[in-house]
């Protein structure tokens, strides 16, 4: 049985062709898949879906940059665990100011998301 079954997750994910694979194997996993393809309308996901167990965050999108989503979501609520997923590292030391917030390179090993989810959401 999957560690990640039940939870709901928020991808937040400029790339089409990303938020589907997340979907997907989310879907596998059994975990509830919520996603956006821009921060605003992620952010709006996330004040409607209070359930939401962790993030999986993209830094570069299209209307807003990811530390202002990171920090909106934080504001909604402190505790949420955010994996910054993303291609663009140079947010990486800025990140280690925040609990709770891991950060994956793209690209990046299935088995190594998946992993830093579990550890993240403490399961």
């Amino acid at each position: 049985m999957s560690k990640l079954k039940g939870l709901k997750i928020l991808v937040i994910e400029d790339m089409q062709e990303l938020l589907v694979f997340h979907k997907r194997w989310l879907t596998l996993e059994k975990a509830e898949f919520v996603g956006s393809l821009n921060g605003k309308e992620g952010v709006r996901l996330f004040e409607e879906n209070p359930d939401v167990a962790v993030v999986i965050l993209d830094m570069l999108l299209p209307d807003i940059h990811g530390m202002e989503v990171l920090k909106q979501l934080r504001q909604l609520n402190p505790d949420i665990p955010i994996v910054v997923c993303s291609g663009y590292n140079d947010s990486s030391t800025e990140l280690q100011n925040y609990s709770k917030v891991k950060f994956i390179g793209k690209p990046f090993l299935l088995p190594e998301l998946k992993q830093t989810l579990i550890d993240i959401c403490g399961l």
